[in-house]
């Protein structure tokens, strides 16, 4: 089956799968500080359903790389790829410093021209919420970066004597009736609004380079089912994405 290990290291959790060229095999999720903390000396347990020959790692933590490199050293693999601007993407860069573009930005905007298509906005909720902009020629334009959601809410209530935290859901009303429906208004349909002035501000400033085909729209990340469910405006709703963009670079590059 040829399979190997495609690794997203974001800023809270870390998604480690398994995959071959086809499709994503199996998926574990883990907490980002346990690789800045483990150095190797514990590795993840994972169930694998065969040795895995290669890896590729997307990170934007820096502290918990060596960390992920140890657990994979530990099953033999010493030579992971690592996401980066000079890797062979299969998509132009056009910002000035390609090398600052965050790792999984860049995998996301592989992952949608290759599955979706181009023009396309990638809208990723994660710990920020970012958009990253793909012309229809497939060149990779920058994007822009607001807080997520939940930090947020979270902000709300560290910041404030009488907001308490809260779970995020559809309010079932535009009019909350007590605090934490109000602070559900503001959070699921206050971040519509933000991502709908963003989507149509690209699209004016994309012009003639949006093409004829529409502005594909792809969200992903932990909120994306929850805050793209009422919007039109969002081609697809895609959970793996960033881990579906690592396979076809693992495959693209190895």
């Amino acid at each position: 089956m040829n399979s190997f290990f495609v690794i997203d290291v974001g800023n809270t959790h870390t998604k480690w799968a398994i995959s071959n060229r086809g499709r994503i095999l199996k998926e574990h999720e883990f907490p980002t500080a346990k690789f800045a903390e483990i150095r190797g000396r514990k590795i993840p347990k994972l169930d694998l359903p065969e040795r895995p020959l290669g890896a590729i790692i997307s990170c934007v933590v820096p502290p918990a790389l060596p960390g992920v490199k140890a657990c994979l050293g530990s099953l033999g693999i010493h030579r992971p790829q690592v996401v980066s601007a000079k890797l062979d993407l299969g998509i132009k860069i056009g910002v000035a410093s390609p090398a600052a573009v965050g790792a999984d930005r860049l995998v996301n905007a592989v992952a949608a021209a290759e599955l979706y298509g181009a023009p396309a906005v990638v809208v990723d909720f994660g710990t920020a919420v970012t958009f990253d902009v793909l012309s229809a020629k497939k060149e990779y334009l920058g994007g822009a970066i607001a807080p997520g959601v939940s930090a947020m809410t979270d902000y709300l209530h560290e910041h404030t004597a009488l907001l308490p935290r809260i779970a995020l859901e559809e309010p079932v009303s535009a009019i909350g009736r007590d605090t934490v429906s109000a602070m559900r208004v503001g959070a699921v349909i206050g971040y519509r609004g933000l991502i709908r002035g963003v989507l149509q501000a690209i699209a004016r400033a994309l012009g003639k380079r949006l093409g004829r085909g529409g502005l594909k729209v792809v969200a992903t990340g932990g909120g994306a089912k929850l805050i793209a469910a009422k919007m039109p405006e969002v081609t697809a709703v895609a959970p793996r994405l960033t881990l579906d963009g690592l396979r076809l670079l693992y495959a693209r590059n190895a």
